[in-house]
């Protein structure tokens, strides 16, 4: 007989993507797991006084208010990561938005030593805008303060075709605007992203909800992702915008967060949608027997044509 299970209810809405182990292209990652990935990412925080952690499927860099944490300076807390110094475009979605002045968030660019960085940024001044700078390099026409007009937007793209930068924004990851495109020679070594503040030193929390390189293949694009517990019975629903050659899914549970302790609840393989630019909704009924007062964990697992597999979670 099932009995009352405890559920702590989870919604996930990101782009799920597999991390890429060619440690020397932008890796991307949907900060999904319980714990930053110290193999893609290197925390930078020069004041020393900021942190970063995983909650929730975000990256969230706190900076405290009263200092100043701004990137002109080098102060600025950030994630990075190393690659080599060939073309790319990356994209972010940022879950944060700066609203009091001098709040700030962007991509950034650094070379050997950070001797030069780029800054491509959205910020709070007096109203929203973009900021786009160098340092240690000098650029034709920059800096770039342009008021945005609107809402600060939660998209953003960097791409860097030879020695020229495009840095683009949206406010739903589909239809792209310009914000600035220059050219320039460097060598780069790192890039990442960043949060910030400036006098008056507002108190900020830059959420980042993905980082994506453009040049891998997105398997599933996951918008949803919940438990309800119904008629004494767990039930997951999962909602993908986007599937590329999904064969379907497993599906994982465990008394822990950790992945290796968990079992596979489903006796046969939940068949995907293929390839597919279109919303599928997904549900699963977890027939297995509950603990009272026990939290479980659950996990989902793509297997692609090619029989490649990819977990996403845990939701609890």
């Amino acid at each position: 007989m099932k009995k009352q299970l405890r559920i702590i209810f989870i919604v996930i809405g990101m782009i799920l993507i597999p991390l890429i182990t060619n440690a020397q292209v932008p890796m991307t990652d949907t900060f999904n797991g319980a714990t930053l990935n110290t193999g893609i990412w290197e925390f930078v925080d020069p004041v020393d006084d900021c942190s970063v952690i995983l909650n929730n499927g975000n990256a969230e860099i706190s900076i405290p208010a009263g200092t100043s944490h701004d990137l002109h300076f080098d102060l600025a807390p950030r994630l990075l990561q190393t690659i080599s110094n060939e073309d790319f475009t990356v994209q972010i979605k940022f879950d944060s938005a700066p609203a009091a002045q001098y709040q700030m968030q962007g991509f950034i660019v650094q070379t050997t030593n950070n001797a030069a960085r780029l800054r491509f940024e959205t910020y709070f001044g007096s109203q929203p805008y973009f900021y786009v700078n160098t340092y240690g390099v000098s650029v034709t026409g920059l800096p770039i303060n342009q008021a945005i007009g609107g809402a600060i937007p939660q998209y953003l793209k960097l791409d860097r075709a030879v020695n020229e930068w495009t840095f683009d924004y949206s406010y739903d990851g589909t239809l792209w605007y310009n914000v600035s495109t220059y050219t320039l020679d460097i060598i780069v070594e790192k890039i990442g992203f960043y949060g910030a503040n400036h006098t008056p030193n507002p108190a900020f929390t830059a959420m980042t909800d993905y980082f994506w390189n453009l040049d891998q293949p997105l398997p599933v694009t996951l918008s949803s992702f919940t438990a309800i517990y119904a008629n004494s019975t767990p039930i997951l629903h999962w909602t993908t915008q986007s599937e590329n050659s999904n064969l379907g899914w497993n599906v994982y549970r465990s008394f822990s967060q950790n992945l290796g302790q968990a079992s596979q609840i489903n006796n046969e393989l939940i068949p995907g949608a293929g390839t597919t630019s279109e919303p599928t909704d997904y549900q699963f009924t977890d027939e297995y027997d509950a603990i009272v007062g026990q939290t479980y964990w659950y996990w989902l697992e793509s297997i692609s044509d090619a029989g490649e597999t990819e977990s996403y979670g845990p939701v609890s």
